[in-house]
């Protein structure tokens, strides 16, 4: 693995997703976005955030 795709983050908390889109945790929650849990941890992949945004537009 090089050095650039080490540091490259492909999931994110409920906070920065949340963030991310402009919106609260409490509204995230309600979306039809797909998550990740790893143990009692609750990610979002960037690139599914990204494609849910896609699909979204007019």
């Amino acid at each position: 693995m090089t050095s650039n795709r080490q540091s490259e983050q492909i999931l994110v908390n409920a906070k920065a997703a949340a963030t991310m889109l402009a919106i609260s945790e409490r509204t995230l929650w309600g979306l039809d976005i797909p998550r990740v849990r790893i143990g009692r941890a609750v990610r979002y992949d960037i690139e599914d955030i990204r494609e849910w945004i896609a699909k979204r537009k007019s």
